[in-house]
């Protein structure tokens, strides 16, 4: 990837983080280390698709990328219980049309989550060890 190509692509990527930074040389430099370590992996460009994904991984938490639902004072539950606990058709539901999660039933070790869709409710009992903040 020719220098010139990985600043644009990095004003770019820079553009659309300064809110979180509130100041616009520590999103470049933020911008500049995602964009030139992309390059190293052997990225030959930065497409529209790369640029949306380089924002979304600057900008959330890996805990929030790796989750699949965000329960109000309980924390995120992790994609792969749910992979490991749904069948297919009900974690496509809930990937794709989820409204909201909340906490059904709970015991000591686990909680019974309902996740609301618009497809209608699916529940997953998941075990509280695996939530995180």
């Amino acid at each position: 990837m020719k220098k010139s190509v990985m600043m644009k692509a990095a004003h770019k990527i820079a553009k659309e983080i300064v809110y979180k930074t509130k100041n616009y040389s520590i999103a470049l430099s933020f911008a500049m280390k995602y964009v030139w370590n992309a390059a190293k992996r052997g990225k030959k460009r930065m497409g529209d698709m790369s640029l949306m994904f380089a924002v979304q991984n600057l900008t959330t938490s890996k805990t929030e990328r790796e989750s699949i639902a965000h329960i109000d004072g309980l924390g995120y539950i992790p994609a792969w219980i749910a992979e490991k606990n749904l069948q297919n058709q009900e974690l496509f539901v809930v990937k794709s049309y989820l409204n909201s999660a909340y906490v059904e039933r709970e015991t000591e070790k686990a909680v019974d989550i309902c996740f609301n869709t618009d497809m209608g409710k699916v529940w997953m009992w998941c075990p509280k060890s695996v939530i995180s903040d």
